[in-house]
């Protein structure tokens, strides 16, 4: 059995129109480079269809990885509210 632990490089904390949202970066213990984020809410298409997962998650970078989670969350849309993440 494969286990893939990860170690959390950084956890923020995010006001999105009003609606609680976290966010970390990750990387593998093995691989320095191995940089993914995740983030605890997805947006909605339109703010009422189907949850909109981020294309990619892998990073080059810390600053990459939470330039992508500001790109992201710019899908948000006041008055929706996002649609929880299992995953995180």
């Amino acid at each position: 059995m494969k286990v893939d632990i990860r170690e959390v490089v950084a956890s923020y904390s995010l006001d999105v129109f009003g609606h609680g949202v976290q966010a970390r970066i990750t990387k593998g213990l093995d691989a320095d480079d191995d940089l993914r984020w995740e983030i605890s809410h997805f947006y909605k298409q339109d703010g009422m269809g189907k949850a909109v997962k981020p294309k990619s998650t892998a990073a080059g970078s810390k600053q990459q990885a939470l330039d992508l989670i500001r790109q992201y969350c710019e899908g948000f849309n006041p008055g929706y509210s996002p649609a929880p993440n299992p995953n995180f």
